[in-house]
This record gives C-alpha cells, sequence and structure tokens, in this order.
C-alpha cells in the first residue's frame, strides 16, 4: 500500500532515532500542550488551540508543520488525511476539542498508527 507524506516523517524504526529520543520530544511537546490548555481553557475551537500550540512551539524551538497531508493509495482506492501537526519531523499529534473521545476518534488514531 503505497503511502506519500507530504514532509519526510522519521521512522522509530531507524537507528536514528530511539524510542528514548521520542519520548524526550514528546514530553517537551506535551509540557506546551498543556500549557495552552491551561492558558486558554476549554471552549475554543481546535483551530485556535492549534495555532497556538505552533506559536508555542515555534518559540521554543521546534520545527512544526500543520495540516500535513498523508496520501493512501491501494489499487482504485485513494484518500487523502491530514495530519494535525507534526512536530520536528518526528512526532503526530491529532489534536481533538471535545468533550469526549468517541468511536470515531479512535478509528482516526487507528489509520494514523498504522500508515506511519
Amino acid at each position: 500500500m503505497p503511502i506519500e507524506a507530504s514532509i519526510p516523517i522519521e521512522d522509530l524504526t531507524t537507528e536514528d532515532l530511539t524510542t528514548e529520543d521520542f519520548g524526550r520530544l514528546d514530553y517537551q511537546v506535551m509540557f506546551h500542550v498543556f500549557e495552552s490548555q491551561n492558558e486558554l481553557g476549554c471552549l475554543g475551537s481546535e483551530v485556535i488551540y492549534q495555532r497556538d500550540l505552533v506559536a508555542r512551539l515555534s518559540e521554543a524551538g521546534f520545527q512544526t508543520q500543520r495540516e500535513v497531508a498523508v496520501k493512501i493509495r491501494f489499487d482504485s482506492f485513494s484518500k487523502t488525511y491530514l495530519l494535525d501537526l507534526v512536530v520536528a519531523n518526528q512526532a503526530v499529534y491529532e489534536l481533538k476539542t471535545a468533550s469526549e473521545l468517541n468511536e470515531s476518534h479512535r478509528t482516526q488514531l487507528l489509520n494514523y498508527l498504522i500508515m506511519l
């Protein structure tokens, strides 16, 4: 199944990126995620949180990409997904503003995990 991303995304199975490296990056990103949530509260839209988070991460020196296109093809099937946020070409974040996660959110996450 051909998968094409509009940017290179590093694979955790390479020697260049270890699980520990990814864990450190994620810890730093999540610090900014929680800071954004604490300052903006729980009533904003996903776009507001996304823009705030990108600004915070950029200010902290992280390379960020929003709405990264990933195209999946198999036989006659073709679909393009948009990843909400990619940090340092290593970590993919799906941002949600919902009172609770439902089955469609879980399905979307599983699709992203399988294709990347």
